[in-house]
Formats: structure tokens, C-alpha cells, sequence
């Protein structure tokens, strides 16, 4: 045995583990420990049971270490990168009516989100023209008795935070 197991013996364990994927050969490999070869000694089979017993010791104990710092490891590695990214991406503007904020289209209370409008069409209203249907995200309908083009103009300057009611 070594007097003191030193960083150089870490990384040639690292290095090995990695580069041959077996932890007992990456163990061998750091020397830090000499395997018993004298094959006519008696004590040679107890002297292999206490190698073995000493490295299945060591790596369990590398094992619990590794969980954590694989953890850690993990944890700043990919917020680091998903923190780049999300500096890159350019962040989108962000509505300024809150979902079902009351506003007013030809007079009459509306609480709809704007932002969450998927579909806007042009539906024939009995005596009045033309209105508009508008289905939102969530699966809601809402009817309109105006067209659509004035209705898209009430709610984009609503959503600008102009005066909505027109």
C-alpha cells in the first residue's frame, strides 16, 4: 500500500475509468496497491481476499462520493447551458392584459385575452352584416356582432394599451 493516495493516483483512476470503462482495472491501474502474485504462499488467497475486500471498500465509498458530485456536476452544467441559450433566444413580448382583463367592444363588458385568440373569422350576423367568431386556446367561442377587421383593431390596441373601446 501507498503511504498517502495522492490526486495523480485520482486522475489516473479518472483518466482509466473513463478511457477503458471498468472501475476495478481503474483501480489497478493507480498501483496503490499491489496485487499478491507469489502463487506458492500460503497467505497469498487471504492476501487476495483483503486486496479485494479493500477496493470493493474504496470504490462503494468512490460511488457514494461520485452520486453527489455527478448530481452537482449535472445541475450547473445544464443550467449553464440552458442559461445561455435562453440568452440568446430573444424573449418575446410579454402581454399587457392579464387573461380575462375587462375591456369594452361596441359598449359591451368583454373579458377576453387577446393573446390567447387562435382563430378570428368573419360569420354572417341576421340584420347586422357581417360578425366575428373568435375561438380562444383554452376551447372557448365568443361571437362578435361586428367584423372581424374591427375587432382585431379593438383588441390590438387593447392589448398596447390603448383605449379599447371604440
Amino acid at each position: 500500500m501507498v503511504p498517502v493516495v495522492t490526486i495523480e493516483h485520482g486522475r489516473t483512476f479518472a483518466e482509466f475509468w473513463i478511457s477503458e470503462d471498468s472501475i476495478e482495472e481503474a483501480f489497478d491501474a493507480t498501483e496503490i496497491m499491489t496485487w499478491p502474485a507469489d502463487e506458492e504462499a500460503p497467505e497469498t488467497h487471504e492476501a487476495r481476499d483483503r486486496y479485494l475486500d479493500i477496493a470493493d471498500e474504496i470504490l462503494n465509498h468512490v460511488g457514494v462520493l461520485l452520486r453527489e458530485a455527478i448530481a452537482a456536476a449535472f445541475v450547473k452544467a445544464a443550467n449553464e447551458v440552458l442559461d445561455a441559450k435562453r440568452e440568446a433566444r430573444p424573449t418575446p413580448p410579454q402581454p399587457r392584459l392579464a387573461f380575462h382583463q375587462l375591456f369594452t367592444v361596441e359598449g359591451l363588458p368583454v373579458f377576453i385575452n387577446p393573446w390567447q385568440i387562435v382563430a378570428m373569422e368573419d360569420v354572417p350576423v341576421a340584420n347586422s352584416g357581417l360578425g366575428t367568431h373568435v375561438t380562444l386556446a383554452n376551447g372557448s367561442t365568443y361571437d362578435f356582432p361586428i367584423p372581424y377587421s374591427r375587432l382585431y383593431s379593438i383588441f390590438l390596441a387593447a392589448a398596447n394599451g390603448a383605449e379599447a373601446d371604440t
